[in-house]
C-alpha cells in the first residue's frame, strides 16, 4: 500500500490531465487520463506544459528541469544544471559525467573518475597504480608516489628535492608532496634516500 501511495504521489507531482494541446507528452495506458512528459522534457507546473530539459551549465530552479540520463545525471546545483556532485563529476576527456570513487559507474561504457576502474558496477580507486580515495570522491596518488597532477588530499605534485640540491644532470620524477613546504619534503627525501 505504501508503494502505491508513493507512486500516486510521484504521478501527481509530474503529471496533469491530458489535453489535445499538450505537446511532448503522452497519456500512458497505465495512468488513464493522466498526461506525462516524454523523455527529455519536464512538466512545468506554472504553465502546465512540457518543456525541454536543460543541459549542463544552463540555469535551473529544481532538479527535474535538468537532463537526467546515463551520460548526464544532472542536478540543479546553485541554480545551474551540473553533474550530480553526490555521485559524479564532469570529465573533459569523455565530455560527460563519470562516476566518483565508491559510487556507480556511469553510462553504457561504465566510466569512472580518473585513477579508478569499474568493478561490479562500482568505481574503485586503482591501488595497483597507487591511487587512493580522496575526500572529494576522486582518486589521488599516495604520498611520495610518482604523479602528473592527481595527488590525494593535502598534497600536490612537484619535485620533492629542494631546488638547491638539484643539479642539471638529475631529473627525478615529480612526487606527491605535502602542502606544508620544503622542510617536510626534505624530511621525506632523507627518509627515502638509498645509499
Amino acid at each position: 500500500m505504501a508503494k502505491l501511495t508513493l507512486l500516486c504521489l510521484v504521478v501527481l507531482l509530474v503529471a496533469t490531465f491530458c489535453s489535445s494541446d499538450t505537446t511532448h507528452s503522452e497519456c500512458p495506458k497505465y495512468y488513464p487520463g493522466i498526461c506525462v512528459s516524454t523523455q527529455g522534457y519536464y512538466h512545468k507546473n506554472d504553465t502546465n506544459i512540457c518543456m525541454p530539459q536543460k543541459e549542463r551549465f544552463q540555469s535551473c530552479s529544481q532538479d527535474i528541469e535538468c537532463v537526467n540520463n546515463a551520460f548526464f545525471p544532472l542536478k540543479c546545483v546553485d541554480s545551474i544544471c551540473e553533474c550530480d556532485p553526490a555521485i559524479s563529476s564532469f570529465d573533459t576527456v569523455y565530455s560527460q559525467c563519470v562516476g566518483l570513487a565508491d559510487k556507480s559507474c556511469m553510462g553504457p561504457e561504465d566510466l569512472c573518475t580518473s585513477g579508478a576502474y569499474c568493478e561490479n558496477s562500482i568505481c574503485k580507486c586503482d591501488r595497483h597504480q597507487d591511487f587512493i580515495l580522496t575526500s572529494k570522491g576522486t582518486c589521488g596518488k599516495e604520498y611520495g608516489k610518482d604523479c602528473n597532477r592527481n595527488c590525494a588530499d593535502g598534497m600536490f605534485c612537484q619535485n620533492p628535492t629542494p631546488s638547491y640540491l638539484l643539479n642539471s644532470d638529475t631529473h627525478p620524477n615529480d612526487k606527491c608532496v605535502c602542502e606544508f613546504g620544503e622542510h617536510e619534503n626534505l624530511i621525506w627525501m632523507h627518509a627515502n634516500v638509498k645509499d
